[in-house]
């Protein structure tokens, strides 16, 4: 499940760039991937995996955990995620976020300060509040973005980068086409 031929089967612009997908859902594509991948590992296993789902809050302390059998556990998890992430009764469409970009969190240290994973971080931000969004919204964020790429935890980044600053890289989709050579090199 962690091999990068694996990940490139849900986390690409095939996927995450579908309709179903944002906003967040349980139902989406990507969500189904996942299933089908731990469904098959099972099966080979002739074992059914022992999980535990965590539901986080906005400062990623876990407000709940459920354990047992994954199939089972995610739905009694996503009842909790969906009283504690959606807002059903907003119907205002919102044209401006402002929010703040750590230096360290998620992956770890230089997320806040990579332009690459700054961009993953707003997209998550997008993806989870996109119902409440209006189409041309703007976020601002305060960040102390210096351009630390933390070439020791992502090597790859770097070249990355530069990549996309590169003639026609305007889209992940553009990006896509070097997807192994960043996961090989």
């Amino acid at each position: 499940m962690t091999h990068w031929r694996s990940i490139s089967a849900h986390h690409v612009p095939r996927v995450m760039s579908r309709p179903d997908f944002v906003p967040v859902s349980t139902s989406s594509l990507m969500r189904s991937k996942f299933d089908q991948q731990g469904m098959f590992m099972e099966q080979k296993m002739g074992k059914k995996f022992f999980c535990c789902d965590a539901v986080l809050d906005t400062w990623s302390r876990q407000i709940e955990i459920n354990s047992g059998y994954a199939a089972e556990m995610q739905p009694i998890a996503w009842k909790t995620a969906d009283k504690r992430t959606y807002v059903h009764w907003a119907e205002k469409k919102y044209d401006i976020v402002v929010m703040g970009m750590p230096t360290k969190f998620h992956y770890g240290d230089g997320m806040g300060t990579n332009p690459i994973q700054m961009m993953q971080a707003v997209s998550a931000q997008v993806i989870r509040h996109k119902r409440i969004l209006s189409d041309h919204c703007v976020f601002v964020i305060a960040s102390y973005c210096n351009g630390w790429f933390h070439d020791e935890r992502w090597p790859y980044l770097r070249e990355q980068w530069e990549l996309w600053q590169s003639d026609k890289m305007n889209t992940l989709d553009d990006m896509i086409k070097y997807g192994e050579y960043f996961a090989t090199n």
